[in-house]
């Protein structure tokens, strides 16, 4: 569908009489499925999480099993056979049933000046400039550095030559390294690298 405008949903979807939110993971709420209902339709959603939680299968909607397309075609053929069962359901279908945009913009926008109010006085800014609130190091998460290096156990070297020997990836090596992390685990990571940094050390003593 692209891009569109704020606000510009409903009449979008006023040509439409079905919708579909076949999410493979538990959403939590799916404010989609919300708008859906706001704008008249009559949704097809997979039985998890909050979709399968406010969809009544065949009250306000259908529901189904995950990880069964067949059941989603079925339903569809049979529902494009049988139009008044598509209107039944649609009988039952009102704004009422979920919230809408704005007023979960509000919720969220509430939320949030709540969380950034309790925000210490040391990190107060000028007035009229919002709070940025905490920094990712702040909440414990580490980044890895652009210039990393891995000091070999028991070098006496000066630091700077250290770091022209000991591997400092590449963006392509990254890439590598990151892959073998992933399959292998910080600590095998860690032995190669340190492995790879002393191989460099002894060739350069030689």
């Amino acid at each position: 569908m692209g891009p569109t405008a704020p606000g510009s949903l409903p009449q979008i979807l006023a040509g439409f009489s079905m919708s579909m939110h076949f999410s493979i993971w538990p959403e939590t709420y799916c404010i989609s499925l919300s708008e859906a209902w706001s704008a008249g339709l009559v949704p097809i959603v997979s039985d998890t999480g909050a979709l399968g939680e406010r969809v009544a299968d065949g009250i306000n909607g259908f529901k189904l099993p995950m990880g069964e397309s067949g059941a989603i075609v079925s339903l569809v053929r049979r529902l494009v056979a049988d139009r008044g069962e598509v209107e039944r359901v649609r009988a039952n279908v009102h704004a009422g049933l979920g919230v809408g945009h704005q007023e979960h913009v509000q919720w969220l926008s509430g939320l949030y000046h709540g969380l950034l109010a309790q925000l210490p006085p040391w990190r107060a800014r000028d007035p009229g400039v919002p709070p940025r609130g905490q920094t990712l190091k702040e909440i414990g998460v580490l980044l890895m550095d652009r210039e990393w290096t891995i000091q070999p156990r028991g070098a006496t070297v000066v630091v700077n030559e250290v770091a022209q020997l000991v591997p400092t990836p590449e963006p392509g090596r990254l890439r590598r390294v990151y892959r073998y992390f992933r399959k292998n685990g910080a600590v095998n990571t860690a032995r190669r690298l340190a492995s790879e940094a002393v191989r460099r050390l002894s060739g350069a003593a030689k």
